[in-house]
């Protein structure tokens, strides 16, 4: 009866609701049911480009065609037949598979072949999401309004989050580069850039800081200067765009209460520097 709940809390609380928000509310309605272009003759190729490199990594998993590829039994059976432990996690990311591939190099690309696998799969979904939804090159867009509860920003709904598309290419096919203007439109980029970190200096009280940025300073390279790891006077992103890349994990990483085990994993994830777990403490 969640439909019916809403409508009593609407009845009941509605009138509290300020101005804007019920403009926002409104604006995000309009802009859905507007939709977005697509380039359908592009999301037709992707696919196909897709299923091909689908069927190259399934000639890579043994058990293809007699268990799903993802299936963690049928994976541990052929590790145990290799005579190795299965990993515990596949998620690339994760310190468990790192620990494992570490340990089992030379079966790594098995486990590998089973992550582009779900990648090339999930990618294959959203396009064909897109393909089925769209009407006449127009796809409708489906957001919650407030959906994240803490930041009252929107949310995906509807089985396409278009907010979440992948953000680098999958077997040279681009899921953005599927959305376009449609005729006597354009496309604009805008961001808050590194609003996160921002308006936590904000909420902490950093004068200091929010001047330099006020300023034009770039984030990461005030947050270097002021801890005394950067002094040179040329811009940190030019002279050491590696150290800043390093910069970035730590600021990021201190005002999301990063704790050091996780940090030498998104040090390696985003710079493919090795550090410590003392060298991270210390951090």
């Amino acid at each position: 009866k969640d439909a019916e709940v809403c409508w009593h809390l609407w009845n009941e609380y509605g009138h509290e609701m300020p101005e804007h928000e019920r403009q926002l509310s409104m604006h995000t309605t309009q802009m859905c049911l507007r939709g977005i272009g697509v380039d359908l003759e592009a999301i037709e190729q992707g696919i196909g480009t897709l299923r091909r490199a689908l069927e190259e990594q399934e000639r890579l998993i043994p058990w293809a065609g007699t268990s799903p590829m993802t299936s963690p039994k049928a994976l541990a059976l052929e590790c145990r037949r290799l005579g190795i432990e299965p990993p515990s996690s596949t998620d690339h990311k994760s310190q468990e598979f790192e620990m494992w591939a570490a340990k089992y190099a030379e079966h790594v690309p098995l486990v590998e072949a089973i992550q582009e696998w779900r990648s090339i799969n999930r990618t294959i979904a959203v396009l064909e999401a897109m393909q089925i939804r769209q009407a006449n090159g127009v796809l409708p867009v489906e957001l919650k309004f407030f959906g994240a509860s803490h930041t009252g920003r929107w949310s995906g709904s509807g089985g396409l989050n278009l907010q979440n598309l992948p953000k680098s290419k999958v077997c040279g096919v681009d899921c953005r580069g599927m959305l376009i203007p449609r005729n006597g439109n354009k496309f604009i980029v805008a961001d808050y850039a590194t609003i996160e970190a921002r308006v936590l200096l904000w909420l902490a009280g950093d004068k200091a800081m929010l001047e330099k940025l006020a300023s034009g300073l770039d984030l990461y390279e005030a947050a270097a200067r002021r801890s005394g790891i950067y002094t040179d006077p040329r811009p940190m992103k030019e002279a050491d765009p590696a150290l800043r890349q390093f910069q970035k994990c730590v600021t990021l990483g201190c005002g999301f209460g990063l704790g050091a085990n996780k940090f030498v994993r998104i040090v390696q994830q985003w710079t493919g520097q090795e550090i410590t777990l003392s060298k991270a403490q210390a951090t």
